[in-house]
């Protein structure tokens, strides 16, 4: 064999022979994900289908099956494909996720919390969310072309009456962990020097102002604040009985991956770094219309003073010239 069709040292055939790899699990993965994509449809509208008729039984093994065909979904999406925003089917199933994350979630508003199938349309709901997690982690500028819907589909769930009866915990955390993840994205900042700066940076910003208008950003903040950071009766009940665990609960560790709580405060932190001009008009408004309410038996009044302030300590850096703490 001539000496020239051999890498000529041991890096670059390490190099050669990954690259063949890659491109042989992308064949393989490009070759199966036609035959997974069409299972999932199939299972998932048999599912919908017999949930209407009322046919528990079949319904039950769709659901199963759906499941089944999520989850092999998921691994070849976001580990198939070198390139996945140039495959037209991976792009297709990741836009079809939208709308079966709404059927599903109506589902779940109509079946109540006491079905049979309710654990199951939760789990395959979470796992169709940690597909675009997954997938923005792994192929940020893939995603770029998701942000705008990613944006629209988690904040009118979240942040909007369309949720109402709908949306429960877990899903409202996969929701505001994808809003975060895409504020926070390194791949989607312009360099300091615009002339620098890659085309998809700056195409996944332009996205990204254009989404996060002033009044979506003071709306998101006020619910933010005046929804998911009161005190719900089960925290009020810790608090008094175990103040320390309750503050230990709060503050531990990758909480805000999972919890409620934590997660509502670091979403805020990062919406507040990143857009404090525009929010700290907002809280300091909503902080100075609370300042002369002073009504102790107003429970209600009580705990959205206490969400304030609590914003306001979250945001004390930024707010340092414009609060006398």
């Amino acid at each position: 064999m001539s000496s020239k069709h051999l890498p000529p040292n041991a890096s670059a055939l390490t190099e050669h022979c990954s690259n063949i790899g890659l491109q042989s699990h992308a064949q393989l993965a490009s070759s199966i994900y036609s035959f997974a994509c069409s299972l999932w449809s199939h299972h998932t509208d048999m599912f919908l289908l017999k949930i209407q008729s009322g046919e528990l039984h079949t319904a039950l093994s769709a659901l199963e099956h759906t499941l089944l065909s999520l989850k092999v979904l998921r691994k070849l999406t976001v580990n198939g494909f070198v390139e996945p925003h140039q495959n037209m089917e991976v792009m297709g199933f990741l836009g079809a996720v939208f709308e079966r994350l709404r059927q599903f979630l109506e589902c779940c508003g109509h079946v109540g919390e006491a079905h049979a199938c309710r654990e199951k349309l939760e789990k395959i709901i979470i796992l169709y969310t940690k597909v675009f997690l997954d997938f923005l982690e792994t192929h940020p500028h893939s995603f770029i072309p998701l942000i705008q819907r990613s944006l629209e589909f988690s904040v009118s769930f979240v942040f909007t009456e369309l949720g109402d009866g709908l949306v429960f915990e877990r899903f409202i955390v996969q929701c505001m962990n994808l809003i975060k993840m895409i504020i926070k994205n390194d791949a989607y900042r312009p360099a300091k020097n615009i002339e620098d700066s890659k085309m998809e940076s700056l195409e996944a910003h332009r996205i990204k102002s254009s989404f996060f208008t002033h009044s979506a950003l003071t709306e998101i903040c006020k619910i933010l604040v005046s929804k998911y950071f009161l005190l719900t009766q089960e925290e009020l009940t810790m608090w008094e009985e175990d103040p320390e665990s309750f503050a230990v609960e709060e503050t531990g560790g990758d909480s805000w991956k999972y919890s409620l709580r934590p997660c509502t405060e670091v979403l805020f932190l990062d919406l507040f770094h990143n857009y404090s001009q525009t929010l700290t008009p907002v809280l300091l408004d909503m902080l100075h219309t609370l300042q002369g309410l002073s009504n102790v038996d107003d429970p209600v009044q009580m705990l959205m003073k206490d969400s304030v302030y609590n914003a306001v300590g979250l945001a004390a850096y930024e707010l340092f010239d414009s609060v006398d703490f």
